[in-house]
């Protein structure tokens, strides 16, 4: 993929590396905010990218493929300055963090799923049984991607919503640990339970008031792929009895 540079009305943040003898420099710089350092940092990077591109292609420079070529070291100096920039954590209203502790919890509920899924898929024979285990652990796998994406418009990881976790969203822990992968009809009712739980905590979710529009939409789209996972359960289910 082609990274492209961002367009910037201030000079400093389109070309920093023409206004700031550092990297550091821009890290430092306290009339720029916490977004417009990054936008300089990374045009800066895509700049000593292409730089070293050109050495390499042009073949200008008898330096260009090593790692201790100004570019090279340059380039590390930008990254190291873009990693040492602390995202500035905004106050939370009460509401806000309990939805962050929900998106937390639901994120951890639907990563056991993953690891129960790809453990299932592991431990069967049959290819059939095997192909609809891994289409839920992607389910469950695209959930944690876009719920992430919604944390993440906050700026906050809410690590302390452990016990929020643990009260109300722990539906396949328990399964990772004591469940075999399916080969009987029970094994996959039980799982079916797990799932119809796993949609249950999501739409309750919905119900929450005060849900920010951004939640509101990533949730809705995950309750729609956990209706689907239906489907797969049923191929399995079918899949079980002819064995």
């Amino acid at each position: 993929m082609i990274q492209t540079k961002i367009a910037a009305p201030d000079k400093k943040i389109s070309t920093p590396e023409s206004f700031y003898e550092e990297p550091s420099q821009v890290v430092r710089d306290g009339r720029l905010s916490w977004e417009e350092k990054m936008v300089a940092l990374r045009n800066w990077e895509m700049d000593e990218k292409a730089a070293l591109v050109a050495d390499d292609e042009n073949m200008t420079s008898s330096e260009s493929s090593d790692p201790g070529s100004v570019h090279s070291q340059r380039l590390r100096e930008v990254q190291l300055a873009a990693d040492s920039l602390t995202r500035p954590q905004v106050s939370l209203t009460e509401s806000q963090r309990s939805e962050c502790h929900m998106l937390t919890a639901i994120i951890a509920m639907n990563i056991d799923a993953c690891m129960f899924y790809r453990q299932a898929a592991a431990g069967v024979e049959q290819e059939g049984i095997e192909k609809n285990y891994y289409a839920l652990e992607k389910i469950h796998r695209q959930i944690v991607s876009d719920l992430s994406l919604a944390l993440e418009k906050t700026g906050h990881a809410m690590w302390e919503a452990e016990s929020l976790y643990l009260s109300r969203y722990c539906i396949f822990r328990g399964l990772c640990a004591n469940l075999s992968p399916a080969s009987d009809i029970e094994a996959v009712a039980i799982i079916g339970k797990a799932e119809e739980a796993c949609e249950a905590a999501v739409i309750e979710a919905l119900e929450e008031t005060g849900l920010s529009p951004s939640s509101r939409f990533h949730l809705s789209g995950c309750a729609r792929l956990l209706q689907s996972a239906n489907h797969h359960l049923m191929a399995i289910g079918r899949l079980v009895r002819a064995v």
